[in-house]
């Protein structure tokens, strides 16, 4: 029986399987496209003079109308046969309109939460191949988003922009390959992680998904020598004055260097309006912050406490000391912003202690699957097994800090649907 020369796992030699086509798959392809279309999209409204994130807003809105477009198969299936999911978010959807809510901000939101409903039904149809194909797909998977981000990625890059294909699964599987594939293909999943690296590590949270999907992969040995070869790099870039550059390092020095808050009465004013701001770093003071504006919010009522405020709620972020959220919305419209970063407080917003404890609930299915498939998967899936269970892992963790990137993406709706699948097992 031989080896993958990718994964070093063994390849699959049952007599029924049937011979597996050529061509490049095209369930990759597509969702290969549908998950780069929208950086390309937000490119093209940059290039017509957007801002930044108002060119992102944008293309939120062209990109739902594409997958829409490509997976009508999917919603038409999701309309004649719905589940609690789809139920669920048509009443949240209803107690927006009761609370006030507008037709566009319900709609926005409403959008943001049945798209993934739409990926999850197209994995679970995916995932009814047989074995040879389903592995197909994921090596087509995989080759199509390393080379999008040697040759898209990095001249975008080179010319200021930010083109994201689904770099979350490339790094998952990097890291599966790490940790358990032979010394050369270590080394060369190291340097492939550190391009990733370079490239999309601009924000905390990447980083707190490498750590966690490091974490979900790793044997002891290599853990070790991976955080010997991370902590030697460090020492030597602060030795030379280069990691002192990076965004991250200012952000993290910002954070540890302001967040003072040893005692009582310094969290409790943290989490009083905009108070976060003389504590934290913007970016985590700005997450602090909407947390405790959604709190005043649903704590108006019982009610709204416990089942939220549903589709299309808001709050009033007019207090901000974060620049970017004022130049996203032309510093107009602050006072009434449907849009939060942290899953937590998203779930609490919109759905109240019920949506929370659904939110988490959720995430502790996800680790519970990805610790099974790491430990218990065998046969010629494994691999791809625990590739599946890294990157949704990864994923799950960002919506954890930044909800509407990551829970709308198809990256962590096809791998919980491979994970949920037999073959996945």
């Amino acid at each position: 029986m031989g080896r993958s020369s990718v994964t070093g796992e063994p390849l699959a030699a049952s007599p029924v399987e049937k011979p597996v086509p050529v061509h490049l798959d095209t369930a990759a392809f597509n969702i290969w496209l549908i998950t780069i279309s929208q950086s390309l999209i937000a490119i093209s409204f940059q290039f017509a003079g957007e801002f930044r994130f108002m060119a992102a807003g944008h293309a939120n809105r062209v990109w739902a109308i594409l997958v829409l477009v490509l997976f009508w198969k999917e919603f038409l299936l999701v309309l004649l046969r719905p589940n609690w999911y789809f139920t669920g978010i048509c009443l949240l959807a209803l107690v927006g309109f009761a609370y006030g809510a507008g037709i566009s901000s319900v709609a926005a939101d409403f959008v943001l939460m049945f798209l993934p409903l739409l990926f999850f039904v197209s994995g679970r149809e995916l995932f009814r191949r047989d074995a040879a194909r389903v592995r197909q797909f994921f090596r087509h998977y995989l080759f199509l988003n390393l080379a999008s981000v040697v040759f898209l990625s990095v001249p975008a890059y080179l010319m200021g922009f930010r083109l994201r294909p689904d770099y979350l699964f490339a790094s998952g599987a990097l890291l599966v390959i790490f940790f358990q594939a032979g010394f050369v293909r270590m080394c060369m999943s190291a340097l492939g992680q550190a391009g990733l690296f370079a490239l999309f590590a601009t924000t905390k949270t990447y980083l707190i998904q490498f750590v966690a999907g490091g974490i979900f992969s790793f044997r002891w040995q290599r853990f070790l020598l991976l955080a010997g070869v991370f902590a030697l790099v460090v020492v030597l870039s602060l030795q030379f004055g280069v990691f002192k550059q990076t965004s991250a390092y200012k952000k993290t020095r910002m954070l540890f260097s302001q967040s003072k808050v040893t005692d009582v009465s310094v969290v409790d004013d943290l989490m009083e309006g905009a108070n976060a701001f003389k504590y934290l770093d913007v970016s985590t003071a700005q997450r602090v912050f909407e947390l405790s504006q959604t709190i005043d919010v649903i704590g108006s009522n019982a009610l709204s406490l416990v089942a939220g405020k549903g589709l299309g709620a808001s709050i009033d972020v007019s207090d901000t000391r974060d620049s970017s959220v004022v130049r996203a919305f032309g510093g107009k419209g602050l006072e009434s912003v449907r849009m939060v970063h942290l899953g937590v407080t998203y779930s609490l917003l919109k759905g109240g202690l019920i949506g929370l404890l659904l939110y988490l609930g959720f995430i502790a299915w996800v680790v519970f699957r990805a610790l099974s498939a790491i430990f218990s998967s065998s046969g010629a899936n494994r691999f791809w097994a625990k590739t599946a269970a890294v990157t949704a892992v990864m994923y799950v963790f960002g919506t954890l800090f930044t909800f509407s990137v990551y829970w709308k993406m198809p990256g962590l709706w096809i791998m919980l649907a491979f994970m949920a699948s037999r073959k996945g097992r």
